[in-house]
């Protein structure tokens, strides 16, 4: 445990921090080869580490999803929505809600509204991940 919240430090979440219990709850649960293959999952979709350890103090159950559901989501957030990995940081619940359940019925929403020129702001991310 006590190594982990070196970890954590060291990743510049200190221990005052909103964030740090889910943190320590994060990385407290998974093996060092697990950390390591998430991590590894993420610089394959083209993530730096910077990003990575970026997202994961602003939200860190988006580390705690299978790699399966990283990829997933990655998949939506970039290819669908043409979302940027900055983006993502900045409404990082974009990568821990469920696609199918949450994120893809409200893009589909969205977008019938952009498209009959029914919303004000042409960018949709922020009604995307609002719960």
């Amino acid at each position: 445990m006590i190594q982990v919240v070196k970890t954590l430090k060291e990743l510049g979440i200190e221990p005052k921090a909103s964030t740090f219990v889910h943190a320590l709850r994060v990385r407290g649960g998974m093996s060092d080869p697990i950390w390591k293959k998430k991590i590894n999952v993420l610089k394959s979709l083209g993530w730096s580490e910077n990003e990575i350890f970026t997202l994961f103090k602003r939200q860190p159950m988006s580390l705690a999803r299978s790699e399966e559901k990283m990829r997933y989501a990655a998949d939506f957030c970039f290819n669908t929505v043409k979302l940027d990995p900055g983006t993502v940081i900045s409404y990082p619940m974009s990568f821990v809600y469920s696609v199918d359940k949450q994120l893809r019925p409200k893009y589909k929403v969205l977008e019938v509204l952009k498209l009959k020129n029914l919303l004000k702001n042409k960018k949709i991310v922020r009604p995307l991940v609002r719960g």
